[in-house]
């Protein structure tokens, strides 16, 4: 898969992909309906060559719109989360598999491991302990538990801090829109103009991405240049991906 990036402006490359949002002739305003800009229920893009102003609502949003209350769009409503990146637990533990930090061969390990990070814990010391003693119950006498134990540890260390009330869960990630809303908070279909005739497309997967193969085995050996649309893997879904990808679900 692709990524059409994009720029703002000719000297950032072609006008479009991702960085529409970016470009320079537009400007795009929101209004959010919590602090944590997750909820958007009102936008409104401005053509300034020519002056048109567009507005998408969400169903049964009617309410008058308070204009100092309104958003400009700009990098960090899609970057917000430039630095102190947490890792959710499905992606962490994925990864460490992949390292062979974590011996796949140990049955149901991911799911173990999912489920002894997202557990409730009131301090990191007893997050790290209960870590140990979990996954020795469930592997006794497994030589391959002590390295994945270590490993579950980190992640936990690097990505979870109870005292402060500090994890994956607490800070979305807008990049994307797997495990949070992030570009779906917009583009979810629901965001209509008054007449109904235009809306924000939740399904227009290749403006911003180019699927070149998917799937398996030869399958993926099936090139096409101009990209493909997307299919889920296994049955078809509806939805966004965020509402069954939710960082920590067991056997994602």
């Amino acid at each position: 898969m692709l990524l059409n990036v994009g720029g703002g402006d000719a000297t950032h490359g072609p006008v479009g992909g991702i960085h529409w949002h970016m470009n320079v002739g537009n400007k795009i305003e929101y209004l959010a309906s919590d602090e944590a800009r997750q909820k958007i229920p009102y936008v409104r893009v401005t053509e300034l060559s020519q002056g048109i102003v567009t507005e998408f609502r969400s169903p049964r949003f009617t309410n008058a719109v308070d204009e100092a209350s309104l958003r400009r769009m700009d990098c960090m409503d899609c970057h917000n989360r430039p630095a102190h990146r947490y890792q959710t637990p499905n992606s962490a533990v994925s990864l460490a598999i992949s390292l062979t930090n974590i011996d796949h061969g140990l049955p149901w390990i991911k799911s173990n491991a999912l489920y002894v990070l997202t557990l409730p814990y009131t301090n990191g010391t007893q997050a790290l302990q209960n870590i140990a003693t979990s996954l020795s119950e469930r592997y006794p006498n497994d030589p391959r538990i002590r390295p994945a134990i270590g490993a579950v540890q980190q992640i936990y260390t690097n990505n979870f801090f109870p005292e402060m009330k500090a994890s994956w869960k607490v800070y979305p990630d807008n990049i994307g829109h797997k495990d949070w809303p992030g570009c779906f908070r917009c583009h979810d279909g629901l965001h209509k103009t008054a007449d109904g005739k235009r809306s924000i497309k939740a399904n227009d997967c290749n403006a911003c991405h180019t699927i070149l193969a998917q799937g398996s085995g030869a399958e993926l050996d099936q090139l096409t240049p101009k990209g493909q649309k997307f299919k889920h893997p296994g049955d078809a879904v509806e939805g966004g991906c965020n509402d069954c990808h939710t960082g920590g679900l067991i056997g994602e």
